[in-house]
């Protein structure tokens, strides 16, 4: 974690001594989402390989944490892309369909808001854009022990 990922943290952690009820859970949750910010740009990708520009454009915005709910139409919407032409580019250059990319940033999520939060697995699941559990529970297996 970079020193100003650190210093936001931090300071988040200093407000909470002073806050509210209400706001401990609001600063609780921007620390959540400040570390699986640096958790999924760390972890996924390495933007040092020779990738064009727009596709770099398109990583970092699937890897957001406020688009974890994201499905290929909306990465596609995104680019500018048909999903067709977007799957290409995912195959070229990551030898994976957008689909089963996004599948790995939500599934490294979940193991991670598992690992560092107290929530429930269909909080889990309704944050990653999951509305049925037992889905969410067949694909986290599936990825976790393939």
């Amino acid at each position: 974690i970079d020193n100003q990922i650190t210093f936001k943290i931090l300071s988040y952690i200093d407000t909470i001594k002073i806050a509210t009820p209400e706001t401990v859970e609001i600063l609780s949750s921007l620390i959540v989402q400040t570390i699986l910010e640096c958790f999924i740009n760390s972890c996924l990708i390495d933007l040092s390989l020779n990738y064009p520009s727009n596709f770099i454009k398109i990583l970092n915005e699937c890897n957001r944490y406020s688009n974890l709910c994201w499905k290929t139409t909306d990465v596609a919407e995104f680019a500018g892309y048909s999903q067709t032409h977007l799957n290409r580019l995912f195959k070229k250059y990551l030898n994976i369909s957008v689909i089963e990319y996004l599948t790995k940033i939500k599934m490294d999520a979940a193991k991670n808001l598992l690992v560092t939060t107290n929530y429930s697995i269909s909080e889990i699941a309704s944050i990653l854009g999951y509305s049925s559990i037992s889905y969410f529970n067949k694909i986290f297996f599936k990825m976790r022990f393939n």
